[in-house]
C-alpha cells in the first residue's frame, strides 16, 4: 500500500439548462448532477487508489458524460493510473488548446481538466481537477434581457453588470511559443524568467522544477483564459480590460522575428495582439449589432 495520501480528484459543474444532467464515472463510483441541485452539491470529489489491490500499472478509467433529454451531447475520458496518478491514454486533452468548446443544440458545453501530477507541489492543488460548464448560447443576452425601444432601454447603462475575464488576453500561448522558439529550454530561464522575475521570490523555485518545463512555468504564471475571443463573446462576456503595448525590446531580441505588434499582455509576457482582438469584435457586432462591449 503507498505510503503516501490516495490520489484524488475533484470535479466541478455549472448547469445552466434544466434538461441536462453532467455523469462524472469511474470503475466504483457515478455521480449525476442536475440544474436543480443545490449550489453546494455541484462539487464532488473521490479516491482513485484502490487500496492494497493496487500496483503501479493499476489504471482507473474517469469519464463524464453531458446528457440532455437520454440525448449524450458530449464524451470524455481519461486513463489515470490509480497508484501514482500520472495520466495515460484519454481524449480529454492534457493541452488546455485541445480542450475545446463544444457547441451543440443551441447550447455551450466547455470542460477543463488539471493535471495536479504525481505527487503535491508547494501552493498548487495535490488532487486532478475537473470542471464541466453547460449554458446557452450566450450571444444576444443583451438584446434579450432589454430590447431597443424597451422601457428598460431607457435606463441608464450602468446598470448593467458585465462579465469578463480575468487578465483577458492571456487565452493563448502561441506569441509566448513564438518569443521562446529561437531559445534554449534552458535560455528560456536565464535570458526571459530569471532576469525579469528575480525580485520575486518563487523565481529561486526554477531551477527545482527543471529547464525542460520553463514554457510550462510561463503558461501557469499568464495563462487566464482558454477559450477564443469568439467564443467568450458568445458565452456572455462583455467587458474586456485591456493591459497592452508592444513586446519589451529585450525581449523582442531573442525572439527571432516576432511580428512587431501591439499585444494583450500579463506582466511581461504577452498573449494575443489587440489586432486580431477588434477583428473580432468587429465581426461579432456585425452580426449581433445591439449589442455593447466595454473595452
Amino acid at each position: 500500500m503507498a505510503s503516501w495520501n490516495e490520489k484524488h480528484i475533484n470535479y466541478i459543474v455549472w448547469i445552466n439548462q434544466p434538461e441536462v444532467d453532467v455523469i462524472f464515472k469511474t470503475s466504483g463510483d457515478t455521480r449525476r448532477f442536475h440544474m436543480a441541485d443545490k449550489w453546494n452539491d455541484w462539487k464532488y470529489g473521490i479516491d482513485l487508489f484502490r487500496g492494497q489491490d493496487s500496483t503501479d500499472p493499476t489504471a482507473e478509467k474517469f469519464s463524464f458524460r453531458v446528457v440532455r433529454n437520454g440525448k449524450t451531447l458530449v464524451s470524455q475520458w481519461q486513463d489515470i493510473n490509480a497508484f501514482t496518478g500520472n495520466l495515460g491514454k484519454g481524449d480529454m486533452g492534457l493541452s488546455l488548446d485541445n480542450q475545446k468548446i463544444t457547441i451543440v443544440d443551441g447550447l455551450f458545453i466547455q470542460y477543463t481538466f488539471y493535471d495536479a501530477g504525481q505527487y503535491p507541489t508547494t501552493n498548487l492543488p495535490a488532487a486532478h481537477q475537473c470542471y464541466v460548464t453547460v449554458a446557452p448560447d450566450r450571444s444576444a443576452w443583451m438584446t434579450s434581457l432589454v430590447p431597443p425601444a424597451s422601457p428598460e432601454a431607457k435606463k441608464p447603462f450602468t446598470r448593467f453588470v458585465l462579465p469578463g475575464g480575468h487578465n483577458f488576453g492571456l487565452n493563448s500561448m502561441a506569441s509566448c511559443r513564438q518569443l521562446t522558439a529561437n531559445l534554449t529550454p534552458a535560455a528560456i530561464i536565464t535570458k526571459i524568467l530569471g532576469p525579469w522575475l528575480g525580485p520575486l521570490r518563487f523565481v529561486g523555485n526554477l531551477v527545482g522544477i527543471g529547464a525542460a518545463k520553463a514554457l510550462g512555468v510561463m503558461e501557469a504564471t499568464s495563462r487566464n483564459q482558454k477559450d477564443s475571443v469568439s467564443d467568450q463573446l458568445a458565452m456572455g462576456a462583455r467587458y474586456f480590460k485591456v493591459r497592452a503595448s508592444r513586446v519589451d525590446p529585450k525581449l523582442h531580441a531573442h525572439s527571432g522575428g516576432m511580428a512587431d505588434e501591439i499585444y494583450f499582455h500579463h506582466a511581461i509576457l504577452p498573449g494575443i495582439t489587440i489586432r486580431s482582438f477588434f477583428k473580432d469584435v468587429v465581426d461579432f457586432l456585425c452580426k449581433q449589432r445591439d449589442e455593447i462591449l466595454m473595452v
